[in-house]
């Protein structure tokens, strides 16, 4: 199996964007690049064995497997011979249909979403059979597919809740927009918009329900992000500081310091010390 790639690019003017779409065949020894992007991307295995390495772990999958990737973080794929469907698509965060809590990502399991991976199963079969003038008649059909995903990886907030947060709803569906974004700087202008709000509106209705600022509390997030980066992985802090978007590992040091009252490094010694001192089960 040689490596090969199809894609386009596609742009829808509502709710949900289809960025780009495409069908790679990886060959014995691929190794694909480190990605990020600022969209959700949906891989779909459709022949073959990979290895997908995201969130500092490494995720063993078979055909047929579906995977989400939320924006921001960095994932690459390794296989010795495989085939997958790709779409990168953005949507708006609905202030009444939160991200499931229980989402188990990046592995959408078969059992919970069944039809769906029935129809990219069939959807990868067409994307494959297609060359390059081909792709684009499928841009509709493959739309109507990421609306249903969307539809399904969210869900209505309940009924004594929907009005809950600041008499509109939206803490919620804001806090976890911060949250996914937690590793790069606060767009404000970009924030704002996901739940059709100006900048100033979206500031002061976080403030007055949680007594904190958009940027005060996504600094929070990132910071809790960086210990655990520290903890969890063995990236350099130079790594870690471009991986949570700062300018520079010194920006990155000083705040960190700031926040957690010790450097990255001795805060990564430190908890290395406990762990070495714990004893086993």
């Amino acid at each position: 199996m040689t490596n090969n790639e199809r894609h386009i690019h596609i742009q829808f003017d509502d709710e949900v964007g289809l960025q780009k779409m495409g069908y790679r065949c990886a060959g014995r020894g691929y190794e694909g690049q480190t990605d990020r992007h600022r969209a959700w991307t949906l891989l779909f295995l459709a022949e073959g064995k990979a290895a997908l390495h995201a969130n500092s772990r490494r995720y063993d999958v078979k055909a047929p497997s579906l995977m989400l990737l939320d924006p921001f973080h960095r994932y690459r794929i390794t296989s010795e011979g495989c085939e997958f469907l790709y779409v990168q698509f953005t949507f708006r965060f609905h202030p009444d249909r939160p991200i499931r809590p229980n989402l188990s990502l990046p592995i959408l399991h078969v059992e919970c979403l069944a039809d769906l991976h029935k129809q990219f199963a069939e959807m990868s079969g067409r994307v494959a059979g297609c060359d390059d003038t081909q792709l684009g008649s499928l841009r509709r059909p493959v739309h109507e597919l990421i609306l249903k995903l969307v539809h399904e990886i969210t869900q209505p907030m309940p009924e004594g809740h929907k009005h809950a947060d600041n008499g509109d709803g939206r803490l919620v569906a804001i806090k976890q927009f911060l949250a996914h974004n937690a590793e790069s700087s606060l767009n404000l202008k970009r924030a704002a918009a996901s739940f059709y709000l100006s900048p100033s509106h979206l500031s002061r209705l976080f403030r007055q329900a949680t007594g904190r600022t958009l940027k005060q509390y996504h600094h929070i997030l990132r910071m809790q992000r960086a210990a655990d980066l520290l903890t969890e992985t063995n990236r350099s802090i130079t790594q870690i500081a471009e991986d949570l978007g700062f300018s520079t590992v010194h920006h990155f040091s000083r705040r960190f310091k700031r926040f957690h009252q010790v450097s990255p490094v001795e805060y990564r010694l430190r908890k290395r010390d406990t762990a070495d001192l714990t004893p086993d089960e």
